[in-house]
């Protein structure tokens, strides 16, 4: 069983240019350990008042919540893209007007839109969640 310690997962956003701190394949378990909002500074209740004056609230957004990952699972990434480029695609053309034509363009070769998949465990069984970016420009 693989693990991801506490010291190798401190990333403070889901981006899609993090390299994969595990790669697992699809029903393998791994353990993910993580770190609380102070990024393992608060051991106990004294430290919590002096919060703001940790070194990771000198950073603009202050760095806080660290999250553990991301993880690259073999052969589910692609499921959950296509669905969520077609998805996306029927709500540009349903609720912005947008012609089939030119959404479908946008989602395969504008590089403004992004696609990001973050994988969520929910009730021990894992799930994808797919973000997209969509510059608003494209939208009015």
């Amino acid at each position: 069983m693989q693990r991801l310690t506490r010291d190798q997962a401190m990333e403070y956003e889901f981006d899609y240019r993090h390299t994969p701190k595990l790669r697992v394949k699809q029903g393998e378990f791994s353990v993910v350990e993580t770190e609380d909002a102070g990024s393992g500074l608060i051991r106990s209740a004294d430290v919590a008042p002096l919060i703001d004056h940790f070194p990771t609230r000198k950073f603009e957004p202050p760095k806080a919540n660290p999250v553990g990952g991301p993880i690259f699972v073999e052969g589910a990434e692609m499921d959950a893209v296509e669905s969520a480029i077609v998805n996306l695609m029927e709500w540009m053309v349903t609720e912005y007007s947008v012609p089939e034509r030119e959404a479908y363009m946008h989602m395969c070769v504008n590089p403004d839109f992004r696609v990001n998949v973050y994988q969520m465990v929910h009730l021990g069984r894992l799930q994808y969640t797919v973000g997209a970016e969509i510059p608003k420009k494209y939208l009015i």
